[in-house]
């Protein structure tokens, strides 16, 4: 490509989710003895298949074409309120796991 034409879009899988944190209240002199607690851990759990949304096709997004005066298309990409911009759909459930 010329002029840095051309874009490297390649996907490595899903994001990571944000990442968890649960304080706990222990002494130094627990952590030095080696002391052990139990942790309750609520999260959700995918049940069932994993469809492609049928809305967006999977794509996450939207292409949206608006007249903004004759003779004028504005094509605009939104986001899919379906899937949440995700591109797939799936039924979750609540799970609490003690750890």
């Amino acid at each position: 490509m010329f002029f840095g034409g051309g874009s490297r879009q390649s996907q490595y899988g899903p994001l990571p989710g944000p990442s968890v944190n649960h304080p706990l209240k222990v002494s130094l002199e627990d952590l030095y003895k080696g002391k052990t607690l139990k942790l309750a851990v609520n999260r959700k759990v995918i049940v069932g298949e994993v469809t492609d949304c049928a809305k967006c096709d999977g794509q996450g997004v939207k292409m949206e074409m608006r007249q903004i005066g004759p003779g004028m298309i504005q094509q605009l990409q939104a986001p899919c309120d379906e899937c949440k911009t995700c591109g797939s759909k799936a039924e979750t459930k609540s799970e609490r796991k003690v750890l």
